[in-house]
């Protein structure tokens, strides 16, 4: 007979995964650090858009989508890293 998980192990199940990822994604970022890829806080791209170019944070955002961040400049293309 099978049992069904609880709610409370179901929740532990995919904390579990989710700190697994995380993981997974620091490690790959270290990797590509280690490689010569530069990392650049997106937050502060777009306080010095505001700041020196006198942008909404809207207007900084969609700058830096539409031309850093999508831009690829070859094998060491920066790395953009969002804060949570």
């Amino acid at each position: 007979m099978v049992k069904d998980k609880t709610e409370e192990e179901e929740m532990k199940d995919v904390i579990a995964e989710i700190r697994a990822d995380r993981k997974k994604r620091q490690q790959e970022l270290v990797e590509k650090i280690r490689g010569g890829h530069a990392i650049y806080l997106v937050d502060q791209i777009l306080g010095t858009l505001m700041e020196r170019d006198g942008m909404t944070h809207e207007e900084a955002y969609e700058f830096f989508d539409f031309n850093i961040g999508c831009a690829y400049v070859g094998e060491y293309t920066p790395i953009y890293m969002y804060e949570e």
